[in-house]
């Protein structure tokens, strides 16, 4: 199973994501270090476990208000070993270094129709997030519907759950589970400790997205290291 930490990106400040509210997420206070800066939360974040990939949401890019992407191509030089995964919204990063170093997110959220994530899949190994709230799916319900163009790898993006500590979203992991034969599966939002991880491991996900459980030390070393695996 891949542990994968998450940094969201908001004016070039790392902030604490919290039940989707985007407009009021403050800049990430945390235990791990002093400041919110991008390379000081992501070498803290290191410092727990030698992770080998690590998600980050460019929030300015999802809203449409600019993006952070000097500060995307600061950390992919200085963590050469680490694969990034990056949600930037409707906006495909352009990758300075490797494409095998930067796989592009993309989220139901944005509104995208069946053929234009077949348009965006094509040539590139993107990741489909599919995004949820308290009432619901996000997004066209064709993408919902069509489980035969999903990509390889699936995010289940539980927004109202990220940062609260409710635990994931098992009613909706399995029946994302039941319709998605043959494609890797990652949990996102709620996770909250060790417990949480062996769960999803039992139920067969292949990784778990998680930044608030980090911060607060609710994961132990000792489930990182029995828990991860390297990244795909």
């Amino acid at each position: 199973m891949l542990i994968i930490p998450v940094i969201d990106l908001y004016a070039g400040n790392v902030v604490h994501a919290r039940a989707g509210q985007r407009e009021s997420y403050p800049n990430i206070s945390t235990p791990l270090c002093h400041g919110s800066e991008p390379v000081l939360i992501l070498k803290a974040m290191l410092s727990l476990h030698p992770f080998t990939t690590v998600y980050i949401a460019d929030l300015n890019a999802i809203k449409n208000e600019g993006n952070n992407n000097a500060i995307i191509d600061e950390l992919l030089k200085l963590y050469p070993d680490v694969c990034f995964w990056l949600d930037s919204g409707k906006y495909a990063y352009q990758d300075i270094l490797p494409a095998s170093r930067l796989r592009h997110v993309i989220g139901s959220e944005t509104g995208i129709n069946q053929q234009q994530l077949h348009q965006q899949r094509t040539g590139a190994d993107s990741i489909l997030s599919l995004d949820f709230l308290t009432n619901g799916f996000i997004g066209e319900p064709e993408i919902i519907e069509n489980v035969v163009g999903w990509p390889d790898d699936i995010i289940i993006m539980s927004l109202n759950r990220v940062g609260t500590n409710q635990g994931p979203d098992i009613t909706l992991l399995n029946q994302i589970k039941s319709i998605s034969v043959n494609k890797r599966l990652y949990v996102a939002g709620g996770v909250r400790d060790d417990d949480d991880l062996k769960k999803l491991q039992n139920i067969g996900v292949s990784g778990v997205l998680m930044a608030t459980a980090l911060h607060q030390g609710r994961i132990s070393s000792e489930a990182l290291h029995k828990y991860s695996t390297t990244s795909f």
